[in-house]
């Protein structure tokens, strides 16, 4: 310090101080008002430094705050170069859920890869398929594996009864064993006229009103045929007549033909 003593007795007193480090300019040793070239004004004015703390940016030599949606930002508050953790960066915003097409990860938005229409945790685990293929354990297929049929670009589950099926999950195209096809039904037991053979219900022979075993093995005829060794035939061999039932019953051993009954020979042996 130095004093000037002029006439009036009055002593001026001049203060010299050193600016803060990086400091163009200042109002005292601890506040600056402007910093040298690539150095910027800190939030509190107190220093001048090369990068400005996490939540500001530099603009026009200071640290400007970002906007509160930003954990960093560049260029301008709204300009988002990270996010805080729950929110995701997106075109240098900072969003709660990322677009569809892309996945939340590690606060930022990336984008699934095809042929992911949508996808979480990884670009690769797929939540939606794109147009044509079907989503499969979160994997796109062109077509759905035995088990499950294509519903809405999804593969679901058959029905239990089902070991394939088509076009709806109840529509079964084919059967567990123990179980028949039928009208695209999975049954314990096939219908009458029908015998299972195959895990598939198969119609019995046109004669015959039920069969077992075998489409050929008929145990009871329809109108007009008369049963015999697993035969429905519309007339009975020699030695049987047609009898209740639709069945061919034996005639008396003294009979070589009979008729109505057992008993009634319309020729001898």
């Amino acid at each position: 310090e130095s004093g000037v003593k002029e006439g009036d007795g009055e002593i001026e007193l001049t203060t010299v101080f050193v600016c803060p480090d990086n400091c163009y300019s200042c109002e005292s040793e601890h506040k600056c008002t402007q910093c040298f070239e690539n150095f910027f004004l800190n939030n509190d004015d107190k220093e001048c430094v090369s990068k400005c703390d996490d939540g500001y940016f530099a603009l026009n030599g200071r640290c400007q705050k970002c906007d509160s949606n930003c954990e960093t930002c560049e260029k301008s508050q709204t300009t988002c170069k990270s996010c805080h953790q729950g929110t995701f960066l997106f075109n240098e915003k900072c969003v709660t859920e990322c677009k569809s097409g892309y996945f939340g990860h590690d606060k930022k938005c990336d984008k699934c890869e095809q042929p992911c229409a949508e996808c979480k945790d990884t670009s690769k685990t797929c939540t939606l398929c794109n147009n044509g293929l079907f989503l499969d354990n979160n994997d796109c297929k062109q077509e759905c594996p035995a088990g499950t049929v294509g519903l809405l670009n999804k593969c679901e589950p058959c029905d239990s009864n089902c070991l394939t099926c088509e076009t709806s999950q109840s529509t079964c195209t084919s059967c567990d064993n123990g179980r028949f096809l039928h009208n695209n039904q999975c049954l314990e037991n096939c219908p009458e006229g029908f015998v299972g053979e195959g895990n598939k219900c198969i119609q019995c022979n046109t004669k015959c009103l039920e069969c077992v075993e075998t489409k050929e093995k008929c145990t009871k005829c329809k109108n007009g045929y008369y049963l015999l060794n697993n035969e429905c035939n519309e007339e009975c061999e020699i030695g049987y007549f047609k009898g209740e039932n639709q069945m061919c019953e034996k005639c008396n051993d003294k009979c070589k033909e009979c008729s109505g009954s057992s008993d009634l020979c319309t020729s001898c042996q």
